[in-house]
């Protein structure tokens, strides 16, 4: 489950551009009895990033690209506020 779930939170580190397409990749590779966690897990953070949509417009990498062992860091701004995210891609 952390690999779904820090892959899912990756992408939309990255950019949020998961499609319903996208989604349903994501949900084969689930058990069907984590199912409903992991669609609740999805709606969560998608209803995140749609309140905060302003922010993500602005996508900016300020990390390494992702290989081996190095940090990926993505910050989405709008004026002088907005969120960082920070991750791995040794996790995966």
């Amino acid at each position: 489950m952390r690999v779904f779930e820090y892959s899912f939170l990756q992408g939309l580190a990255v950019t949020p551009n998961i499609a319903p397409a996208e989604l349903r990749v994501f949900l084969n590779t689930v058990r069907s009895d984590r199912l409903d966690y992991c669609v609740a897990f999805m709606r969560k953070w998608m209803n995140f990033i749609k309140s905060n949509f302003h922010y993500w417009k602005n996508t900016w990498e300020a990390g390494n690209l992702a290989a081996g062992s190095k940090v990926e860091i993505y910050a989405h701004t709008k004026g002088d506020s907005g969120y960082i995210c920070l991750g791995n891609a040794a996790f995966t």
